[in-house]
């Protein structure tokens, strides 16, 4: 009966560690790089002001990057650049939206001596189901 007890205190933080994660972190987990392309997106995106729930999209998307050194420069490694190589992960940028609604939240990995082009970037876009939809990588230009 004792187990019992404990079993029933321990019953919910079992259940808060077993959610199902989203099918876009399982997919990249699983190493599938269908959903990247190597280049600017034509869509126009502007700064956003994300609402509760795409806010905590944003926090979700940050702590599994942030809980997975390397993945982002990884993803990035597929892009044929022209500077030397990202000096470490790529940094948490800010949330944009296009005009379909449409949530990107942008990551930036900095050349270790830029001489033309700045740095990397990649671009998360979450379609209105908060699924990842598409990852943009290309160069940015120093300014």
């Amino acid at each position: 009966m004792k187990e019992l007890k404990y079993l029933l205190l321990l019953l919910p933080f079992l259940l808060a560690g077993c959610r199902e994660q989203p099918r876009w972190m399982k997919a990249l987990q699983a190493g599938d790089r269908s959903m990247v392309s190597y280049h600017q997106p034509a869509a126009q995106y502007s700064p956003a002001k994300p609402d509760k729930e795409q806010s905590r999209l944003i926090e979700q998307a940050k702590r599994y990057f942030a809980g997975r050194p390397g993945m982002l420069a990884d993803i990035a490694s597929g892009l044929k650049r022209r500077e030397r190589e990202i000096i470490d992960d790529p940094e948490t940028g800010s949330a944009l939206t296009d005009n379909q609604g449409n949530l990107a939240i942008t990551y930036f990995g900095r050349y270790e001596s830029p001489q033309i082009m700045a740095g990397v970037k990649v671009l998360l876009v979450f379609d209105q189901d908060h699924d990842l939809s598409k990852i943009f990588v290309y160069e940015v230009p120093l300014e």
